[in-house]
């Protein structure tokens, strides 16, 4: 079978990331049917529906055993997210991120290791996932026990996260950006896989996102920031899962 051809109203640059996919043609060709089948107006959406339906649609990746992933958030907008889950001042739970750290006193960060215990271990928290689809995770090669022994402030540029991509009427930021990394542990991972165009969707294929399983880096990314990573998808870990020693950080100003 051979992959048909690109739909007048798809993108050039998704059509040329799609043909270089690690998902089933079958799976590929269909994608594009649905494309040509519902025209311009509707396509990102009926894409995007698509995608939805398959994800991890690529190669299984085999963890290593006692291996630990990473995965980076914006801080705020993950403090936001578990302040609006458990009901709480944004406030408390930014303090509570700085004692997981291990940025405060030594009673701070114990109280919080509790908090973290009680609350999101085994208290309302429970059904706080990481991610809202699948989780994209990256590991170093070789993989090592910990993922963060890096040059941790270039990671948004060299994950290319989206917050850095230059979409439309929005440059790179200038302004550094507060970060929350989390260490994953290999055994909380299910269906690791090869990330996909079914994974990424419309608009990550259309501005960061490239096939072949390992990063892109910005190419606006700062001049001392470079290398890529393995990156791998999976079904969401739980957040009560990952180590509950996070790692903040401010990006590298490009």
């Amino acid at each position: 079978m051979a992959l048909r051809v690109r739909p007048n109203h798809l993108p050039e640059i998704i059509y040329d990331k799609i043909q270089k996919d690690l998902s089933s043609e079958l799976l590929r060709n269909a994608l594009l049917d649905a494309c040509e089948a519902v025209g311009a107006v509707g396509m990102v959406a009926e894409f995007d529906a698509h995608c939805e339906r398959n994800p991890l649609a690529g190669g299984t990746v085999a963890l290593a055993p006692g291996e630990l992933l990473g995965h980076v958030k914006p801080e705020q907008r993950t403090i936001a997210h578990i302040a609006r889950e458990l009901s709480i001042d944004p406030a408390e739970v930014a303090f509570l991120f700085q004692g997981l750290a291990g940025e405060l006193t030594k009673v701070d960060n114990d109280l919080a290791a509790e908090w973290f215990t009680e609350e999101i271990v085994n208290g309302p928290g429970q059904s706080i996932s990481l991610a809202r689809r699948v989780a994209w995770l990256f590991r170093t090669d070789p993989p090592a026990g910990d993922p963060f022994l890096c040059d941790v402030e270039c990671l948004p540029w060299n994950l290319r996260l989206p917050v850095c991509a230059n979409l439309a009427g929005r440059t790179p930021p200038t302004a550094s950006l507060d970060c929350v990394g989390f260490r994953v542990p290999a055994s909380c991972v299910t269906s690791a896989s090869q990330p996909t165009v079914f994974d990424a969707g419309f608009e990550a294929a259309l501005h960061y996102w490239s096939p072949g399983g390992k990063t892109i880096p910005h190419p606006h990314r700062p001049a001392t920031c470079s290398g890529a990573f393995d990156e791998i998808v999976a079904e969401t870990p739980m957040l009560r899962e990952v180590s509950p020693e996070f790692v903040r950080f401010k990006s590298k100003v490009s």
